[in-house]
């Protein structure tokens, strides 16, 4: 996307320090970071969040945070955040979905912690019943979706053998 700073890196038209790169992701050392050796990890198609990304486009995605947090901890970090903010409310400062992997020091000053709240258990019902109704509509649709791709996979084994040509 134009004028997207995290495109930009990616391509290569900004200078970073680069610290791992696929065909989907790219990583850096953040120039403002929080703790020395912050490292930022985002994909290198512009997309808002990782909801917009296909799902084979992430795959990778775990064992890549999994990899850059044991190489942080593997060189003096003694915890490493992982940060992930979607939507302004959250701190995403950018239109760019961005994973922040923040090194953690004892006596680092940095502060990532809340106030615990208390709230009714009815309230709490509440929640989890709408949350986790999401959830199962969601499985449901994954479900359909995936029964579909496996009918057309049979369609184009069983179209050739029965002489039925394919489009």
């Amino acid at each position: 996307m134009e004028n997207c700073i995290f495109c930009a890196l990616a391509s290569g038209k900004i200078p970073s320090l680069k610290i791992y790169e696929d065909d989907e992701f790219f990583s850096c050392l953040d120039i403002n970071p929080a703790t020395p050796g912050h490292i930022i990890l985002f994909p290198k198609r512009h997309y808002k969040t990782f909801m917009e990304m296909k799902d084979d486009e992430m795959k990778d995605l775990p064992f890549i945070v999994r990899g850059l947090t044991l190489a942080l901890l593997e060189f003096g970090a003694e915890g490493v955040d992982v940060f992930y903010p979607i939507g302004s409310a959250a701190g995403q400062k950018s239109p760019h979905m961005v994973i922040h992997l923040i090194p953690r020091y004892k006596d680092d000053g940095l502060k990532f912690e809340w106030e615990p709240r208390k709230i009714s258990k009815e309230d709490m019902l509440e929640i989890q019943k709408k949350v986790s109704s999401f959830v199962k509509i969601m499985r449901k649709k994954e479900e359909i979706i995936e029964e579909e791709n496996k009918i057309k996979v049979i369609d184009k084994e069983i179209h050739p053998r029965h002489g039925y040509g394919l489009d």
